[in-house]
This record gives C-alpha cells, sequence and structure tokens, in this order.
C-alpha cells in the first residue's frame, strides 16, 4: 500500500512517504522526499491508495496551487483511494475572535502573537501566519469552511467529498495512521476518487 503524506513538514508516520520542500532529514527508517510540490507529485498516474496533508495546501494559492495540487492528488490515487486535508477552519477561527478568545491558539503561535492583547491583531497575525520560524513559510493565503473546500476539490475532479472530524476516517489505515494536528482550529475534509 502507497502512502503519501505531502507537505509533511517535521511529522513523521511510519509507512509513509514523506514529500516536502523545507525539510531535508528524516529520523532513521522514515521514507522522505525532497521535493517542491508546486512541481507536481513524483510518482505516476493512478499509484497511490492513500494521501495525507496537514495545513499545507493553505500554503498555496488557490488558483496556482492549492487547486492544481489536488489535482495532482486526483491523478497520482488509485481508483477507490482516500485523501485526507486538514486547512483552517474560518468557522472555528471566527467564533474565537467574536468570543474575544484568540488567546486559545497560544499554544500554537510565536511569542509576539501571545503578547499581543488587541484581538484583531491576533486574528491578522494567526490567519497570516507570517510568524513561522522557518523561511520557507508563506504564510496562509486563505481559510475556508466546507463548502468552499468542496469547490476546491470539485475543480480539480473529485465528486465524493466529505467532512470528518477528527480521528475519523473512511479509511482504516488512515485512522490507525493519523494524529489530527490542532482541532481547534482545523477542517478535516476526505476525498475519494
Amino acid at each position: 500500500m502507497l502512502k503519501l503524506h505531502i507537505g509533511s513538514g517535521g511529522l513523521w508516520m511510519p509507512g509513509w512517504v514523506h514529500i516536502d520542500k523545507a525539510w531535508a532529514l528524516a529520523p532513521k527508517g522514515i521514507e522522505f522526499i525532497h521535493h517542491d510540490l508546486s512541481q507536481g507529485i513524483p510518482f505516476g498516474d493512478g499509484t497511490v491508495d492513500l494521501i495525507y496533508g496537514s495545513h499545507m495546501l493553505d500554503h498555496f494559492s488557490v488558483e496556482t496551487g492549492a487547486i492544481p495540487l489536488l489535482k495532482e492528488c486526483y491523478r497520482v490515487m488509485k481508483a477507490g483511494a482516500v485523501a485526507r486535508f486538514a486547512v483552517m477552519n474560518v468557522d472555528k477561527i471566527v467564533r474565537a475572535y467574536q468570543r474575544h478568545d484568540m488567546e486559545r491558539f497560544d499554544y500554537c503561535q510565536p511569542a509576539f502573537y501571545r503578547q499581543t492583547k488587541s484581538q484583531g491583531l491576533r486574528l491578522g497575525v494567526f490567519l497570516a501566519g507570517s510568524l513561522s520560524g522557518h523561511r520557507e513559510y508563506t504564510g496562509h493565503w486563505w481559510t475556508t469552511d466546507f463548502v468552499g473546500f468542496e469547490e476546491l476539490a470539485r475543480a480539480a475532479g473529485f465528486e465524493t467529498i466529505a467532512e470528518v472530524q477528527a480521528g475519523e476516517s473512511a479509511s482504516i489505515a488512515m485512522q490507525m495512521d493519523v494524529e489530527d494536528t490542532y482541532e481547534d482550529h482545523s477542517l478535516y475534509v476526505e476525498v475519494t476518487k
């Protein structure tokens, strides 16, 4: 079973092939391909069983990055294959802002964010993602709700699209291997070819 973890960063999952341009070293026993996903996915048509991408699609522009990458996922997936994506959930983030509860995201933000008193500035910094310690980090280009993600997935050719909860999956292997992160601001979506 060929399982791809695209935009993997430093989150390593045994048994998965990790693809990322920002990381060059992987722990022993972890398969890693140093590759820029804006140049496509380096696998043949219909060869992949599972794809996982967590908080990476929203680091590409919609038109020139996210939709083409979703099309690449569709291309490399076998019939019946499942891809799971986590992106920033605009509904959860706006609700936190409206409740004056942007502090709930302190755990995943740098010191400047935690020291800022303004809920509006925290919202802007959180959405822009400009405070990462990674030089290649481009920040978030967009955030969405399920209807918006469904539109992107359909533009890439997918017809079976479902919002799922953290830890749930249509794939037993995905459910066993993937540990979803950032539940407080994530939208989890699975697409099936």
